[in-house]
């Protein structure tokens, strides 16, 4: 039996007549009421994935969107910018946990967006650690087909695992020297169990050589959740994808409420250059097309760390006026030691005229004044610690959580931290009034026309619950 027979017949089976179907000059998906599947294929009949389902980690136990659990009624429409969409409404048969799934194919580009919405519909609250807006596991017959990828390009979390190239058939490189952050944990295990499995964050790329077609899975926003990709290539041309958009382990979804994934992507092109330069114009798109340049500037901490005043960043910026200025450098950013403490952002000491006032000698000298902060840190010895211990991050029995980019607990430098430092939890509405009010300090009275926010990944990210159970780290 020649190629085109094969083709057609697997066409016919990943594309029965009772299927829902939308199209475009590149791909065609379809939706099968009957099994509750979605299925792919190039718009010449090549299959790219077959099985998908989406699904939910309640309380970490995983529940697809399968025909098992659910009865479907789905609409074709068409998104603001006239792409083609296909809308999936599940009723839960359990009366738990209802969804609403959206396709979308772009018009102009070879990518499929999926983005799936749950909705609790009994009456109390119901803890979930995760969604996942596509989930292709061959060992439950799903499978993603694009086996001639031997590569991945991952993405990492953090400066020290900036992301790398790894061979999909050697072991995943755990990030050093810390390790996983302490946000954004996959609940969904049954992938990462095998060493073979790599992991991303936000999105990954499959390819071979950069001569040859390319495909990148990621998120094209993150607003409500963390996005983590997984993928493990079996024999043939067949892989194991899941995307999983990670919550905290205290999220609360209350009765009647609703949790998004964001939307993931999968795009495609004929190298991995053009397929990342595809699924970032789809992140331009969906932030509404914003333009700006690169910050340029001189920001002190590479040079003298955490110790300077206010006489050596001004120094600096008149030589930057002077000698750098008429190249383009624009700011004169401060960084870390000006503060009091974590939680006290006042000038120190070394600050002696105040922070206002160097603001308006940056700006005597035609540049732009930046500074650093870290608000959501709280350190023992501040006045938020001492006066509103309501207002930080709290753990199961109520007690305040320590936070830090120690590796875990089981260090001398967690044990021997001094001073030990606490979380600010921006759900509580007098913690909320207190950040907004340090920023429009910042912006409005001082002048800094550039605030630079630093260590959430190991405070907001990395938060097990909030004040409000109903708050996800991203939407913080």
């Amino acid at each position: 039996m020649n190629k085109p027979v094969i083709l057609a017949m697997l066409v016919l089976l990943l594309f029965p007549a009772q299927a829902q179907q939308i199209s475009n000059s590149f791909y065609k998906v379809q939706f099968d009421k009957k099994t509750g599947q979605l299925s792919g294929v190039t718009i010449s009949g090549e299959p790219l994935f077959s099985g998908a389902v989406n699904a939910i980690l309640p309380a970490g136990n995983l529940y697809t969107s399968e025909s098992k659990n659910y009865r479907y009624k789905t609409t074709q429409t068409a998104d603001s910018k006239g792409n083609p969409m296909l809308v999936i409404y599940g009723t839960d048969k359990n009366k738990k946990l209802d969804f609403t799934q959206q396709i979308t194919l772009f018009n102009n580009l070879p990518a499929i967006g999926l983005e799936v919405v749950y909705k609790n519909v009994t009456g109390k609250s119901i803890n979930i650690r995760s969604l996942e807006p596509l989930r292709l596991v061959q060992q439950n017959g799903d499978m993603l087909f694009f086996g001639n990828a031997e590569k991945c390009l991952t993405n990492g979390a953090m400066y020290y695992d900036a992301g790398n190239i790894q061979y999909l058939s050697k072991p995943w490189i755990r990030p050093e020297p810390y390790g996983e952050t302490k946000g954004g944990v996959i609940s969904d295990t049954l992938l990462t169990a095998n060493p073979l499995t790599a992991q991303s964050w936000w999105n990954i790329s499959l390819f071979d050589d950069t001569e040859k077609p390319a495909l990148t899975a990621g998120y094209l926003l993150n607003a409500n959740t963390l996005g983590r990709l997984q993928v493990l290539k079996h024999d043939g041309n067949q892989l194991s994808l899941v995307a999983e958009s990670v919550l905290n382990p205290g999220f609360m979804l209350k009765s009647g409420r609703e949790i998004s994934s964001d939307q993931l992507v999968l795009v495609t092109d004929e190298n991995v250059y053009k397929a990342n330069q595809n699924y970032a114009s789809l992140m331009q798109e969906k932030m509404d097309n914003p333009t700006c340049s690169v910050v340029n500037g001189w920001c002190n901490w590479f040079y003298t760390m955490d110790v300077f005043s206010e006489n050596e960043i001004l120094e600096n910026a008149v030589f930057a006026a002077k000698n750098l200025k008429p190249y383009g450098l624009e700011y004169i950013q401060i960084d870390e030691g000006f503060q009091t403490t974590h939680g006290d952002w006042q000038g120190n000491q070394r600050f002696p005229h105040g922070l206002k006032w160097l603001c308006d000698s940056i700006k005597s000298l035609g540049l732009k004044p930046g500074i650093w902060i870290a608000p959501f840190v709280i350190s023992e010895n501040s006045e938020v610690y001492k006066n509103h211990p309501d207002w930080l991050l709290k753990d199961k029995t109520g007690q305040p959580v320590r936070i830090g980019p120690w590796p875990s607990e089981n260090t001398d430098w967690y044990r021997n931290e001094t001073p030990k430092r606490y979380g600010l939890d921006l759900t509580h509405p007098d913690a909320e009034k207190w950040y907004t009010t340090l920023i429009n300090t910042l912006a409005n009275r001082w002048g800094f026309e550039m605030i630079k926010v630093d260590f959430v990944a190991w405070t907001v990210f990395s938060a097990q619950q909030f004040y409000n159970p109903g708050a996800s780290p991203a939407q913080v």
